[in-house]
């Protein structure tokens, strides 16, 4: 079944974080069949920093509670921590639409539910899928045609850890980052080890430090 997974950050490294989220959610859902672009957008609820927005299509054999324990598993990797409603977050895994399927229940439902009010969810969903329609038939189009101007792509770089992180990967642009983690403090070995057990059987061909301020360390592994 296809699924378009949306994906947000507002902390940290933002654009790698989304990198690394895209790359684990094509090893432990199914493969990614397309990425949309990216864009920045503001942010519901409290005060806090603007978000990155993007979406991923997948294909996967998995039953929908399955992909959205996977996205939790995924988003918990990645530093995520659920301390306000509508906060902020490393990194947030929504599961917006899958192809023909509706579902509702205590733990999940299909299409989102916030998908047709939300543009930041809309835009990347209808750049991947642009002929989708809610399960009574309505294209999502026409829902989005309805919301104003299309979002604002982002186009720069995610300060000076998203540098930092191409300067780690330049030696070997075949390589890529899938891990990206904060560790508070002189904590690099329990980074590597916490990396080592998201991503499971895989083993990355190095582990570099991308940027080391007084916040701590940002650890990313490179395949």
């Amino acid at each position: 079944m296809r699924w378009v997974i949306g994906l947000g950050s507002n902390l940290g490294s933002r654009r790698a974080l989304l990198d690394a989220a895209v790359a684990l959610l094509a090893t432990r859902v199914g493969p990614v069949l397309g990425q949309s672009q990216i864009y920045e957008t503001e942010p519901l609820g409290p005060a806090q920093p603007a978000y990155l927005n993007t979406a991923a299509l997948l294909d996967t054999a998995l039953e929908a509670h399955a992909v959205l324990s996977q996205c939790n598993q995924i988003e918990a990797a990645l530093g995520r921590e659920r301390r306000l409603r509508w906060g902020p977050r490393t990194v947030d895994l929504d599961l917006l639409w899958a192809d023909g399927l509706a579902l509702a229940d205590d733990a999940l439902t299909v299409p989102h539910p916030g998908l047709t009010a939300r543009t930041f969810a809309l835009d990347p969903l209808l750049e991947l899928c642009p002929d989708a329609r809610l399960p009574g038939g309505e294209p999502l189009r026409a829902l989005r045609a309805r919301l104003g101007p299309p979002l604002a792509r982002f186009e720069g770089h995610d300060g000076p850890r998203q540098t930092a992180l191409e300067a780690a990967l330049a030696p070997d642009r075949t390589r890529r980052a899938v891990g990206v983690l904060r560790a508070q403090g002189p904590a690099f070995e329990t980074a590597v080890e916490r990396l080592r057990e998201a991503l499971g059987d895989a083993r990355p061909a190095r582990v570099a430090v991308i940027a080391d301020t007084d916040a701590g360390l940002d650890v990313a592994a490179l395949y």
